[in-house]
């Protein structure tokens, strides 16, 4: 097989480590199985802390690595990571076990986070098809979701019908070819600046790219924001299903409704691309689409009802069209022996942020309940608005 061949191939290989790392079947039940084994909501967010703790201090580190080594061996050492960490939790009880745990998974995202895209970007820019990244992107968005879709219908009906760990001890397979998947890539060339710049230069390059250019800080806190906040409905919307006695026969629906929010983003997202344009029309879009999602977290407060839902939907919808449109920003605009890096400072600042919104959401969440938590998340993105428009009115948004 030529090289080029294999190049391709990448994409193919790194559509299906997606598709099985997102065809994880204890998705759907995970918070309540957790509170099986002795974690409370409070608890639960404090662990999301501590992951969050270990990909700040992670993401960086790693990103170096990759780019300064291997891609391929930074995404298989994750990838492996994540194995034996649905292998543990099989057996895992109370607060300290679950925090070591998540302490191993944390590891496992700082090790693929930009490593995989970083990698999927050089491929196409070796054969010279990095016009499609957002394409792909989009497609790899709604693989993820129509596996996870997929995967919360059984999972769900599994745990109903037998018990909460059987979903567990099924993703074990998904985590498996996850490994297989990653170990048949090919590591895409390096540019001869990669392989003479040194770790530290990196890092004050990434830097002084992020200092310098008042674009990509725009973007950073926009994705930032709208990131973080959407762990919370990711994590926890189980908790507020369960708070409004929605039987759990229904959360397969629930999350494929959520999937699907997903997936009819992801085919649209090329479009919306197109119609955004200028940076300028971008920035507007990134405002209006932080603050409609701030009303839809509010929401969830005042309406504590099934049709609480639609509310849910609405920045899960959002964020599946950010995250391709700021990726592909940020990959069009850094160069390739930091790529890596730029993304996962990128990550960094998400999770740096996640921690602030979680330390709202478990004391809201402890001294009243998970509806309050969302009301403090909707009133965080109100303030990031806000000092978002006062910080950058005066700046102008060039390179």
């Amino acid at each position: 097989m030529t090289r080029l061949n294999k190049l391709k191939r990448n994409i193919l290989y790194v559509q299906a480590y997606y598709f099985f790392r997102s065809f994880i079947f204890a998705y759907v039940i995970e918070r309540l199985f957790w509170r099986s084994r002795g974690i409370s909501i409070a608890q639960t967010v404090y662990i999301e802390i501590i992951y969050g703790a270990v990909i700040i201090l992670m993401e960086v580190p790693t990103g170096v690595l990759a780019d300064r080594f291997s891609r391929k061996n930074i995404i298989l050492s994750g990838s492996l990571l994540t194995l034996i960490g649905a292998a543990l939790i099989l057996n895992a009880y109370g607060f300290a076990a679950f925090a070591g745990l998540i302490v191993l998974s944390g590891i496992s995202g700082a090790l693929t986070s930009g490593s995989v895209t970083a990698l999927m970007y050089d491929s196409l820019q070796e054969i010279g098809e990095t016009m499609s990244f957002e394409k792909y992107l989009s497609r790899i968005k709604a693989i993820r979701y129509g596996s996870g879709l997929l995967a919360a219908m059984i999972g769900a009906y599994a745990a109903s019908k037998v018990s909460l760990i059987l979903p567990y001890q099924m993703s074990v397979f998904s985590c498996m070819m996850m490994v297989i998947f990653n170990a048949l890539l090919t590591e895409p060339n390096k540019s001869s600046s990669e392989n003479v710049t040194s770790v530290k230069e990196i890092f004050k390059t990434a830097r002084a790219v992020i200092s310098s250019k008042h674009y990509i800080q725009y973007i950073f806190i926009t994705g930032g924001a709208i990131g973080a906040a959407i762990i919370y409905i990711e994590e926890f919307w189980q908790n507020y299903m369960d708070g409004i006695q929605v039987d759990i026969i229904y959360f397969g629906l629930i999350s494929g409704l959520m999937s699907l929010s997903v997936l009819i983003a992801s085919s649209r997202t090329t479009k919306i691309i197109t119609t955004i344009g200028t940076r300028q029309r971008k920035r507007v879009f990134y405002t209006l689409t932080m603050l409609i999602s701030a009303v839809s977290y509010v929401s969830l407060f005042l309406i504590r009802h099934p049709l609480g839902l639609l509310f849910m939907l609405v920045p899960i919808y959002i964020q599946a069209v950010l995250d391709t449109v700021i990726l592909g920003d940020l990959h069009h605009n850094v160069e390739s022996h930091y790529r890596a890096t730029m993304e996962s400072v990128y990550s960094m600042f998400n999770s740096l942020m996640s921690v602030i919104l979680g330390l709202g959401f478990a004391y809201a969440s402890k001294v009243a309940d998970v509806f309050y938590g969302y009301l403090s998340i909707g009133s965080f993105l109100i303030v990031i608005v806000i000092g978002k428009i006062i910080y950058f009115k005066k700046k102008a948004l060039n390179e």
